[in-house]
C-alpha cells in the first residue's frame, strides 16, 4: 500500500511535460494537478485519518484501493485538465484513508500481524525503528516504478499518456485481492465514525519534530516530483524521456539505500546530515540547469535522496514512537497531514514562482522552503525533553536511515 501510494504520487511526473505540450498548460496549471494529491489527502485524512482504529487496517486499505484504482482509472482516459484533477482528488482520498493503517502494518513482525487479527492494536513498542526502514523502502520502490515506467513510456510506448496508468491500475487491483485475503483485524471493541481531530500524542516536541522531518521530506518530492521533469528537459536540456526517469529515479535509490545502511544513524545527526544532503543537492540541481549539465542532474537526484531518506525516516520513526499504540495510525494520520498540507503548499508556491519567473528561481525558494522546516524540527527535537522522549523508545529513532 506504501508502495502504490508513492507510486501514484510520482506516476505523472515524465508525464507532465506531455500535458503542456496537448493541453498548453503552464507550469503553474500542472503543479496545481501535483498538490491537488496531497490536499485530497489532507481531507480524507481529517475524515478518515481513523478509519482502522474503528473498522481495522484491512477494511481501510481496502476502502483507500478501490479508491486509488478508480482515480487511476480517471488518468488513463484523462482528456484534459479537469479529469486529471478529478483523477489526482480520487487517488488523494484513496491513500489517505488508508496510509495510517499501511503505515502502521509495515512495523509489525509477521507473529505480531497473525497476534493483532481481532484485536484492534496497531503494534508493539520496538518496532518503530523497524517500521521507519520498511515504510521508507517501500516509498523508494514505488518511486522508481512510477519513474522508470513514466520515461520508458514516453520514449516507447504507443499512447504514453494512458499506459502507465494502466499498469498502475492492474497493480492495485493485485494489491486488492492480496489485502483482501489478509486476517480479520476489526477491534473487539465496536466504535461508531466521528469526525477525527488532529490527534497530537504526547511527548508533542518528539512527535511534532518527526511529522516536521516528513514534511521536510515531502516538500523536497514535491520539487522533484512536480517539475523535476519539466526542469531536467526544458532548462537541462535533456532529450531523452527514459533518460531522464532514470535520472529522477536515482533520488528514490538513494532513499531506499539510506534507508537500508544508515538505520543506526543518531537521530539527531540524521537531521542534520539529511538537512545538508539537500542543500548539497538541489545546489547541483541549479547548478546543473545553469551549465546544462545532466551528469550534474544525476548528482543532485542522488543526493536529494538521500537527503530525503534519512528526513523521512527519522521522521516516521518519531510518530510512530510518540503515538500510544491504541491510536498509532490516528497519531500518523496526524503526521502524514501535516506533511501533505506543506507539500500542497510548497507545490503551488512553487509553480507559481517559476511560472511567474524562472524554473531555477522556483527551485531555491524551494530549498530554502525545506532547509527552514528542518532547522525548526531540530530545534524540537534538540530540546531535552524531546530528546528524553526518544530515549524512552528501545529502538529510539534509528532508521533515520530514511
Amino acid at each position: 500500500m506504501v508502495m502504490l501510494a508513492l507510486w501514484g504520487s510520482a506516476a505523472p511526473t515524465l508525464i507532465y511535460p506531455l500535458y503542456i505540450s496537448a493541453w498548453h498548460l503552464s507550469t503553474l496549471e500542472t503543479t496545481v494537478a501535483f498538490a491537488t494529491y496531497p490536499a485530497a489527502m489532507i481531507l480524507a485524512l481529517l475524515v478518515l485519518g481513523n478509519l482502522s482504529d474503528i473498522t481495522g487496517g484491512r477494511r481501510a486499505m481496502l476502502v483507500g484501493l478501490v479508491l486509488l484504482g478508480l482515480g487511476a482509472l480517471a488518468l488513463a482516459v484523462a482528456p484534459g485538465l479537469g479529469v486529471l484533477v478529478a483523477g489526482r482528488a480520487l487517488m488523494g482520498l484513496g491513500v489517505g484513508a488508508s496510509l495510517g493503517a499501511a503505515t502502521v502494518a509495515a512495523g509489525r513482525s509477521p507473529d505480531q500481524e497473525r497476534g493483532l487479527a481481532g484485536s484492534g492494536h496497531d503494534g508493539q513498542p520496538g518496532q518503530e525503528g523497524h517500521g521507519g526502514s520498511v515504510v521508507t523502502v517501500a516509498s523508494s520502490v514505488g518511486l522508481v516504478t512510477a519513474l522508470v515506467l513514466g520515461g520508458a513510456a514516453v520514449q516507447d510506448w504507443p499512447h504514453p499518456r494512458q499506459l502507465p496508468f494502466q499498469v498502475l491500475t492492474a497493480a492495485i487491483l493485485a494489491v486488492l485481492v492480496l489485502v483482501g485475503r489478509l486476517p480479520d483485524d476489526r477491534p473487539v471493541a465496536a466504535s461508531t465514525w466521528r469526525f477525527q481531530p488532529v490527534v497530537v500524542p504526547r511527548p508533542r516536541r518528539s512527535f511534532l519534530a518527526g511529522a516536521l522531518a516528513i514534511s521536510a521530506a515531502y516538500c523536497l518530492g514535491a520539487v522533484y516530483l512536480g517539475v523535476g521533469a519539466q526542469y531536467a528537459r526544458d532548462v537541462v536540456g535533456s532529450t531523452h524521456a527514459t533518460v531522464t526517469g532514470l535520472v529522477l529515479a536515482a533520488s528514490a535509490v538513494a532513499i531506499g539505500a539510506v534507508a537500508i545502511v544508515a538505520r543506526d544513524v543518531n537521530p539527531r545527526s540524521a537531521l542534520i546530515t539529511g538537512a545538508v544532503a539537500v542543500v548539497c543537492g538541489q545546489t547541483l540541481m541549479i547548478a546543473s540547469g545553469d551549465v546544462r549539465q545532466l551528469w550534474m542532474l544525476v548528482g543532485a537526484s542522488a543526493v536529494g535522496g538521500a537527503g530525503y531518506g534519512l528526513l523521512f525516516s527519522a521522521g516516521i520513526s518519531a510518530v510512530i514512537a510518540a503515538g500510544p499504540p491504541h491510536h498509532r495510525a490516528a497519531a500518523t494520520s496526524t503526521a502524514y497531514l501535516f506533511a501533505y498540507a506543506i507539500q500542497a503548499a510548497s507545490a503551488l508556491a512553487v509553480g507559481a514562482i517559476s511560472t511567474a519567473h524562472t524554473l531555477p528561481t522556483g527551485l531555491a525558494a524551494g530549498s530554502a522552503a525545506v532547509l527552514l522546516i528542518v532547522v525548526v524540527a531540530l530545534v524540537l527535537h534538540s530540546t531535552p525533553r524531546g530528546v528524553r522522549a526518544v530515549q524512552a523508545q528501545p529502538d529510539g529513532l534509528p532508521s533515520a536511515g530514511a
